[in-house]
C-alpha cells in the first residue's frame, strides 16, 4: 500500500499513513474537524531520461563492484598472514 502524508488545515497536525490508491482520508483524528485534510505531495527524484551516466543506479553499482575489490583483496591479506 502507498505511503501518504496528511495535514489537517484546523490543527496543523501532520501524520503519515498507509493505504490504497482510491481511499483519501477527510477528517482529522486528533481534533475531529471533518473535511479538514490535505494530502501533501511525496517528493520523488526522477530525470525521466533513462539510463544516464552519474544516476544513481550506476553509482551504487560501481561502489559495489569497489567494496567486492576490496573484500577480496582483504582476503588474500588475510590467507597470506595466516601462511606466514
Amino acid at each position: 500500500m502507498p505511503k501518504y502524508k496528511y495535514r489537517c488545515t484546523d490543527c496543523e497536525h501532520q501524520f503519515v499513513t498507509f493505504h490504497s490508491l482510491r481511499e483519501k482520508l477527510c477528517d482529522c483524528p486528533v481534533c475531529g474537524i471533518i473535511d479538514s485534510l490535505i494530502r501533501i505531495p511525496g517528493i520523488f527524484a526522477s530525470s525521466g531520461t533513462g539510463a544516464v551516466e552519474g544516476q544513481a543506479g550506476s553509482v551504487v553499482k560501481e561502489k559495489i563492484k569497489q567494496f567486492k575489490e576490496d573484500l577480496e583483496r582483504q582476503k588474500q591479506e588475510r590467507s597470506r598472514e595466516n601462511h606466514e
